[in-house]
């Protein structure tokens, strides 16, 4: 976008590092989504933080220009240090909790204000700001990915709350985008939040961080998702490895059928050779740890070693109601 004279000539203020929980005293930088010198929206997501209980999306509360980033993927800040300096307004240059963001007051809206007494001093006027679509978290960060605008979707929850659900539909009814050209990795120029990767059967989300080292594949546990490396992977980075990260088959944002340790193996080998990966040390933990072990008997030639984290048996004897909870348990979205 093309940001407007007044905030190409806008003084820059500071950003801070918001608190995102109660107990949050520190975060930890694992990417950021706008770059130097990009414009940005209100609620367009600024960079993830990790605190000391997950990844959280840190939102713009105003239009603006990210002009410089103050601190690098990785490192670790006290909650109100400066990360950066944008122009923009400067109310707008600190995010509250995400928890505002999904709250769904079941309170009426208050009343209409009375009169002001006579005599009294007319209040100034306000300016209104457009409100963005009311979406729950996952949907806008799946809206995001897939390019899918939220302002001409209808939401199916409360108070027509767009869910990811919507989204997908949304997405399933757009004709197919043009396809745009593989960006090359290892040796990336630069890193990406994350993409679809077309396979035999389906598709598997993956992420990437640069680097031109050696190159690294993360793969999780049983019931994770690839943000399990969120800051493992952008330390690996920094530290001049070229990681990439995937949702295996059945977690996180794959869509992929793939349900048993030979599928899972095969999707992640045939992804090796749809990206022409070759000398790749895979990095598997748990269940991932089993997988990469037969994705290094399956393709040999791609894999230079093996580092298995809590490795996991394939034995036929289970804890049943383990399972059994994971599978039931359910996040509000």
């Amino acid at each position: 976008m093309t940001a407007e004279p007044a905030l190409a000539d806008a003084p820059p203020l500071l950003l801070t590092l918001p608190r995102l929980g109660e107990t949050m005293e520190q975060g930890r930088v694992v990417a950021w989504v706008v770059a130097e010198g990009q414009d940005y929206r209100r609620g367009e997501t600024l960079l993830e933080v990790e605190t000391d209980k997950t990844v959280v999306e840190v939102p713009a509360l105003g239009d603006g220009r990210m002009l410089r980033h103050l601190v690098a993927e990785g490192d670790v800040l006290a909650v109100g240090a400066a990360i950066a300096e944008v122009a923009g307004d400067a109310s707008a240059t600190a995010a509250p909790p995400p928890q505002a963001e999904a709250a769904e007051p079941d309170a009426e809206p208050p009343a209409e204000p009375s009169a002001p007494a006579e005599g009294a001093p007319a209040s100034s006027p306000i300016a209104q700001v457009p409100e963005r679509p009311r979406a729950a978290p996952g949907a806008r960060r799946l809206a995001r990915q897939r390019g899918v605008s939220l302002e001409a979707i209808a939401g199916s929850g409360r108070r027509g709350r767009i869910q990811r659900a919507d989204v997908e539909r949304a997405d399933a009814g757009r004709a197919p985008a043009p396809a745009r050209a593989q960006r090359r990795w290892p040796g990336d120029a630069g890193a990406e939040l994350g993409e679809m990767l077309d396979i035999a059967g389906g598709r598997l989300f993956i992420r990437r961080w640069k680097g031109d080292g050696e190159p690294l594949l993360l793969l999780h546990g049983f019931a994770g998702d690839l943000t399990t490396y969120a800051a493992t992977g952008a330390d690996l980075s920094r530290r001049g490895h070229a990681v990439l990260a995937l949702d295996m088959p059945g977690h996180g944002r794959s869509d992929h059928p793939a349900d048993t340790p030979d599928g899972l193996a095969a999707a992640v080998a045939d992804a090796l050779a749809r990206l022409d990966l070759t000398g790749v040390r895979l990095v598997g933990q748990s269940l991932g740890a089993a997988v990469a072990i037969l994705v290094a008997q399956a393709v040999p030639d791609r894999v230079a070693a093996l580092d298995l984290l809590a490795p996991a048996g394939l034995a036929t004897q289970v804890d049943q109601g383990f399972v059994d909870g994971l599978l039931a348990a359910a996040t509000p979205q």
